[in-house]
């Protein structure tokens, strides 16, 4: 539909742009433009996305490789869930291991809170390390 191309173009020329900037724009409603995005994204045609720039950021993140006993498991990383920081946890089904990584703009102070919470658990962690945030694009790498 044009009115479906149009929008799309609205969109790509500025991303942040209301649906009532876009209506103006392309002579429609408000409600409309929105129920054309609402539909547009259900089936498919059209995904949003939020381009970050990666040197904005001064985050790190921190690693943990931990030895959780496999009767423990479940509840450390129901735990572990729970806690209020950003945080991506790998654990494989059959296996004792676990990968804890924490993305910190301050690892000194959240890898000290997270191995006292660690140590609460009874978690042994068997190795901890450090690294600069890396973001991948279409182009290579952001830093």
């Amino acid at each position: 539909m044009q009115k479906d191309r149009e929008i799309i173009l609205k969109l790509m020329e500025d991303p942040r742009a209301s649906f009532t900037q876009i209506a103006k724009s392309i002579g429609s409603s408000t409600e409309s433009v929105r129920q054309r995005v609402k539909k547009m994204r259900s089936e498919g045609k059209l995904k949003l996305y939020a381009t970050v720039n990666a040197k904005e950021f001064n985050k790190r993140r921190c690693t943990f490789i931990l030895n959780v006993p496999i009767a423990k498991k479940i509840s450390v990383l129901k735990k572990l869930k729970s806690l209020p920081i950003t945080l991506e946890i790998h654990a494989g089904v059959l296996s004792n291991i676990v990968i804890l990584d924490i993305t910190t703009d301050d690892p000194d102070r959240d890898t000290h809170e997270m191995l006292d919470t660690l140590e609460k658990m009874g978690v042994e962690v068997k190795e901890i390390f450090e690294s600069e945030l890396t973001y991948f694009n279409s182009q290579g790498v952001i830093k």
